[in-house]
């Protein structure tokens, strides 16, 4: 069953990226046989069709049907395949293209109503649930997002960039749950300063960078710029994250989170043994190892007696064995963890 999943997500999109290059090189084919042809114009209709139609009917039927992406992405394929005939053409033959280009507004409208009304579903989705846990936003959002796109890789997406944004933006007033099972990861490794250090380097460096390279290009200066705000905004986000998503041991099972970057549920019955390792262990990367720390070295080495899975940022997904991980208090951690399971802590043998 695993293995024609694995087969099935695979399939379609590598179906489609072979499908989509046999059409642009036959496209390209055609082009240069034009000025040959007997039928120009007829030719050059038949290349604005397979650039403008075909390939967004493979988007759909391999892509929209075949792996259940939502079907808002024909509006931009068929935008972009636009442009490419437009490239492809020359310019005396692009009669019916330019017949094809009066679809494009009408079609930007629709998808603006869709990401609207979507919006809007999502929304009335999250304020359903009532307030909750911030550190559970991005989990809240997903489920809401694959709710109503049907589409899990863009739910997954969008629910990442929407809970960054939101963390970098709001994440300031927002306070943890506190309680006896939760456990902080980030204060002894100055995590927060480190953030605070590369937040202060990168806009020095923007505003250096900027005016320097206004004088040869405004265009490369503003599209520097705004990168480098996207790069802070994330900077923002993923200290956030880190604060509002602490590690939880629950009433059956551990939770080890790495602000949005990994989070895995590890069932108490799944844990075989649990070793502490010696200051400046250094583990080497390793097939079914996840090192879940933010900075600096991990303290702890959870081994499972069966893999579980990590649920990495964009829907990433591993399966791990083992799970290197720290916490700020671990006497503390160790006393509700040995409540719970009653697994012994042993030394690092290394």
């Amino acid at each position: 069953m695993s293995t024609f999943a694995v087969s099935r997500r695979t399939l379609y999109p590598a179906a489609f990226l072979l499908a989509v290059l046999t059409v642009y090189v036959t496209e390209w084919v055609a082009v240069s046989a034009l000025g040959r042809s007997a039928y120009p114009d007829l030719l050059a209709l038949g290349i604005t069709l397979d650039l403008t139609v075909v390939v967004p009917a493979l988007v759909y039927f391999l892509l929209v049907r075949g792996r259940g992406w939502p079907p808002v992405i024909l509006v931009p394929a068929f935008l972009f395949s636009l442009v490419v005939a437009g490239r492809f053409l020359p310019a005396d033959r692009q009669q019916a293209l330019h017949v094809m280009e009066w679809l494009a507004a009408p079609l930007e409208l629709v998808a603006i109503g869709l990401v609207v009304v979507k919006a809007r579903q999502m929304a009335r989705r999250m304020r359903s649930a009532g307030p909750a846990d911030p550190g559970t936003l991005f989990e809240r959002m997903r489920d809401a997002a694959h709710e109503v796109l049907g589409s899990r890789l863009a739910a997954n997406v969008l629910a990442f960039e929407i809970a960054l944004g939101h963390h970098a933006v709001a994440g300031w007033r927002a306070k943890p749950v506190a309680g006896p099972e939760t456990f902080t990861y980030h204060r002894r490794s100055a995590y927060g300063a480190m953030i605070a250090a590369l937040l202060m380097v990168t806009v020095a460096e923007t505003v250096g960078l900027h005016l320097l390279l206004q004088r040869w290009s405004p265009v490369a200066a503003w599209v520097l710029t705004a990168l480098s705000v996207y790069g802070a905004f994330w900077l923002a986000g993923l200290y956030q994250a880190v604060r509002l998503r602490p590690i939880r041991v629950e009433a059956d099972r551990l939770l080890i989170r790495t602000g949005l970057t990994w989070r895995v549920e590890v069932p108490f019955g799944e844990v075989a043994s649990l070793e502490m390792l010696r200051g400046g262990s250094v583990l080497p990367k390793q097939k079914g190892l996840l090192r879940a720390v933010v900075l600096g070295a991990p303290r702890y080495l959870l081994h499972l007696a069966h893999p579980v899975t990590a649920e990495g940022p964009y829907g990433l997904r591993r399966r791990v064995e083992r799970i290197a991980f720290t916490v700020d208090e671990p006497a503390r951690f160790e006393a509700a963890l040995q409540e719970r399971v009653g697994v012994p802590i042993g030394g690092s043998g290394s």
